[in-house]
């Protein structure tokens, strides 16, 4: 291969499912045998491609999976589940992104599978010396990229399917959950208590429990009367209303919703051509056939319910699908109930293994050749297309939402996602637990998700399943400060998981932590949009910026951008932390709260640093800078007049801040550019401000430039 040359092929095998999650098509390869190193095995359902590895060999990519950055020896199922709990063996998750990148030497491979169907990547874990993919179809497109560089193939990759959603900027705010908030009046203390305490937020959620008996775009009017002052009232304090969506539609005769998708035929469909019914939340149910145009755009045109409101934030969850039981299987279970002999220890225990291997009840994929979407060539079982059920429900919400409100950013986050649905909406990990292995799981999987386009994806903070404990919450928290998607969020068997419902202290620290993020938003964004311009990550591996061998296992440090670097604690009780700083200087900040100058310059190499509870180590890199601002209670609050920007400068240092409406599509963000030059003990400034669609509202602009030395120069910039 030339050095440096970018390659892209496609390769075709059978007649694929048009799924719409590549979105720029390129001609096809006219042979199948020329798929680099790859050996090829077909049969009438499969198909396997196999490659030999190097012991230097690394691959990375594959969504949300399980598991360090490097997927090297771990076997990972491309197949759309709720794992729960998410323990290190699991190999399915709800997030399979079927795009792997393999580093070699120089060069890099990023092999992209465009199908519907279940794929398993086996790296290296049978044979530590073959990569094996093996495709549950014989109907399939395949991409191969190549280049010499890493960001190159992630680039090339967003150009097939997709630029990374972009939320409205309060999305970047701080945002409280619980399953659930039984009503009304604790909605509206918990809102309250936020802004009595000075503590930032811009969302809250509502999950099942606010639907009339669990059917989807309903309100139950007992704990939500008058639902429409209600929303009136949070979103008048500055709040979001973030309501759940799920896609099971209740059976229940007046309930519009299902009797519209009897009358046209909406509904997923048994081996007879009834609508399929299974169970969960509400009970027995149907689902939505969201592989079919009208249905999307019924679907999408239902969400006027909300949008009446004011309401333009969701989260679509339980899109797998997942299914708790259908009628066949409560028929099993009785049979296999009235067999037992309740009498003798000996008859009863396998009988409960026959129970638990025999119901396929709770979220079994036993289900899923049951039921059949409609399709152009007759119905389709759903296990053929099980992995882009949720990106379809994405496409109805998100292509409705903008129907309903053009040009108008939408926020919408998902359980369930795969290839071409990193342009839709955002991403939340699933349901993890209180435990500390989460929380470093938490920036493996974010920083794989980015890996595959998702810019806009976070975990449940403390931990969905479990009692997170002060430190946990905490040091949690610091990490989620980083993150794009800030939320706490819990199950309601667990402890109240507010920032004011532990001691003291830890409220303060977490208010420091959240007012912290909110000095941080104006700069975190402006990278977001850079990163999302740029078709590059914005929680970044250390190695896609640096070149260093040793980089590739470092799985608990990430970047920001290009220039912030973060060390988040990840074990308890822990007051000292290991840190690897690539390359260059660094200014290494304790960040704590927002306005303490707690700076220090460290050289490259490996360090031991002291970090407090109330600390989180953050680094900026030589010649590059972080703006601070005066945080809000909320965003869009206030009206900011003034910056502050901080960094070490030995050289030349060039800023550059984009700015927009933060709720518009289309809106072209202006830049404002700064160039700071060191000259000996003094330094030299430019600037120049691109207009955008939005005027900027900064005056002025602090500087805080510090030298190897430790001392700090500061200076001052007026806007016009």
């Amino acid at each position: 291969m030339q050095k440096n040359k970018l390659t892209t092929k496609r390769y075709q095998i059978g007649n694929p499912y048009p799924t719409e999650s590549v979105i720029q098509k390129i001609p096809l390869e006219n042979s199948i045998e020329q798929l680099n190193d790859f050996k090829i095995h077909q049969s009438k359902e499969q198909v396997s491609l196999q490659r030999k590895l190097s012991p230097e060999t690394a691959m990375y990519g594959l969504g949300q999976n399980m598991g360090p950055i490097n997927r090297r020896g771990r076997k990972f199922r491309m197949f759309n589940m709720q794992a729960r709990p998410q323990t290190p063996d699991c190999f399915a998750v709800n997030g399979p992104y079927s795009f792997l990148i393999i580093k070699e030497a120089d060069t890099y491979l990023g092999i992209l599978i465009d199908c519907p169907s279940e794929i398993n990547f086996d790296c290296g874990f049978n044979n530590q010396k073959l990569l094996d993919i093996t495709i549950e179809s014989s109907d399939l497109d395949i991409y191969l990229i190549n280049s010499s560089h890493l960001k190159d193939v992630l680039q090339e990759y967003v150009r097939l399917t997709g630029t990374a959603y972009l939320p409205p900027k309060w999305a970047f705010g701080f945002q409280q959950s619980r399953y659930s908030y039984m009503n009304a009046e604790e909605v509206k203390t918990i809102a309250n208590k936020f802004r009595e305490l000075k503590i930032p937020c811009d969302a809250i959620y509502l999950d099942i429990d606010y639907m009339d008996d669990y059917k989807v775009f309903t309100v139950d009017q007992k704990p939500f009367p008058n639902f429409s002052s209600f929303v009136q009232e949070i979103q008048g304090q500055g709040f979001n209303i973030i309501p759940i969506i799920d896609p099971g539609v209740k059976i229940e005769s007046g309930y519009s919703v299902y009797e519209d998708g009897v009358k046209n035929n909406y509904f997923c469909k048994d081996a007879e051509g009834n609508d399929y019914i299974a169970a969960v939340w509400p009970g027995l149910l149907h689902f939505p056939d969201f592989l079919r145009e009208e249905v999307q755009n019924w679907w999408g045109d239902l969400h006027k319910f909300f949008t009446d409101l004011g309401i333009t934030a969701f989260w679509n969850d339980m899109n797998e699908p997942e299914i708790f039981y259908s009628p066949e299987t409560i028929k099993k279970l009785q049979q296999t109930a009235s067999e037992m002999d309740y009498t003798a220890w000996r008859d009863l225990d396998p009988i409960h293994y026959k129970i638990k291997m025999d119901s396929y009840m709770l979220n079994s994929e036993t289900y899923y050749p049951d039921f059949f979407h409609q399709t152009p060539e007759g119905p389709v079982a759903h296990t053929k297309l099980h992995n882009i059920y949720g990106f379809k429900m994405l496409q109805a919400a998100s292509e409705g939402l903008l129907k309903l409100n053009p040009n108008q950013r939408y926020f919408l986050i998902s359980r369930s996602s795969t290839i071409g649905a990193n342009r839709l909406s955002g991403v939340w990990t699933g349901d993890n637990h209180s435990w500390w292995e989460h929380l470093k799981l938490n920036i493996q999987m974010v920083i794989s998700l980015n890996l595959c386009g998702v810019l806009y994806c976070g975990s449940d903070i403390g931990g969905h399943c479990g009692n997170a404990d002060e430190e946990l919450l905490i040091r949690w928290t610091q990490l989620g400060a980083f993150v794009p998607l800030f939320r706490n969020h819990t199950e309601k068997s667990s402890r109240q998981q507010e920032p004011w419902e532990y001691n003291v202290q830890t409220t303060q620290i977490l208010k420091d932590t959240i007012t912290l993020r909110y000095a941080l938003i104006d700069y975190l964004y402006s990278e977001f949009l850079k990163s999302r311009s740029s078709h590059l990550p914005f929680i970044r591996a250390l190695f896609l910026e640096f070149n260093d061998p040793s980089l590739d296992e470092i799985n608990d440090q990430f970047l920001c951008g290009s220039s912030l670097m973060v060390a988040p604690v990840i074990e308890a009780n822990a007051r000292y932390r290991n840190v690897y700083l690539p390359e260059c200087n660094w200014l290494f900040w304790s960040a704590s709260a927002y306005n303490q100058d707690n700076f220090q310059i460290l050289k490259s190499g490996t360090h031991r640093l002291a970090v407090k509870l109330s600390e989180v180590p953050v680094f900026v890199k030589e010649n590059e800078l972080i703006l601070l601002t005066e945080p809000e209670q909320y965003l869009g609050e206030l009206e900011k007049k003034e910056a502050s920007l901080v960094g070490l400068v030995t050289g030349t240092a060039n800023f550059s801040l984009y700015y927009d409406s933060g709720s518009k599509i289309n809106d072209n963000p202006g830049i404002l550019n700064i160039k700071i030059r060191r000259n000996g003990a003094s330094i030299d400034l430019e600037h120049d401000l691109i207009i955008g669609d939005t005027p900027i509202t900064y005056q002025k602009i602090s500087l805080k430039i510090f030298s190897l030395s430790g001392d700090c120069l500061r200076r001052e910039i007026t806007l016009k």
